[in-house]
């Protein structure tokens, strides 16, 4: 999956691309996180979503822990 870059240079995607890394949810099921304050931490330009890939990362691995 290609991700963007931010100005910073940080790597950054899309809602979409994020649900599609974390493989298990839904674009929508990441929109009623964020709704409710829940998974992973995410930033808003204008209309749009997007996540870091490192903390996409995190999240994904903090959450293996809790099942683990």
């Amino acid at each position: 999956m290609e991700s963007l870059h931010s100005p910073q240079g940080l790597e950054i995607m899309t809602r979409r691309q994020a649900a599609e890394s974390i493989g298990v949810v839904s674009v929508k099921t990441l929109a009623n996180w964020a709704a409710r304050g829940i998974g992973p931490a995410y930033t808003r330009i204008g209309a749009r979503t997007y996540y870091r890939v490192t903390t996409i990362e995190s999240w994904a691995a903090a959450e293996l822990q809790k099942i683990a």
